[in-house]
């Protein structure tokens, strides 16, 4: 019988966490990351590459941590609580919609409360 309940526990945080990083590797890193980098040219092109390289360490990142509950704390201490970051650089403002993770944290956070997380 304890073996059974360790069983389901495993599977239920092993299912919530698989949940978590499902919703953000949609919403916050595949988006930039399946953009192919001839989609900008010049400084746009440089200015990209960061995002993406920044993108793809993030995914890793996320993907390293063992717990939804470690998940969650990672997740909100990279979403500014008061969205979007102001960028000085007018030129490299659309960046800024490149950066989803404050754009999805309420969805986020609802799917937390949904999983019970």
């Amino acid at each position: 019988m304890e073996t059974e309940i360790a069983t389901i526990t495993k599977s239920l945080v092993q299912y919530q966490r698989e949940k978590l990083l499902g919703f953000l590797d949609l919403k916050a890193f595949d988006a930039i990351l399946r953009l192919p980098p001839e989609t900008y040219s010049g400084k746009d092109k440089e200015a990209f590459e960061t995002v993406r390289k920044k993108a793809l360490d993030d995914k890793s990142t996320f993907h390293s941590i063992s717990t939804q509950e470690a998940i969650k704390g990672k997740f909100l201490s990279c979403a500014p609580v008061d969205g979007l970051k102001k960028n000085a650089d007018k030129e490299l403002q659309y960046l800024n919609n490149l950066s989803a993770l404050p754009q999805v944290k309420e969805e986020f956070l609802s799917l937390c409360k949904e999983l019970g997380i």
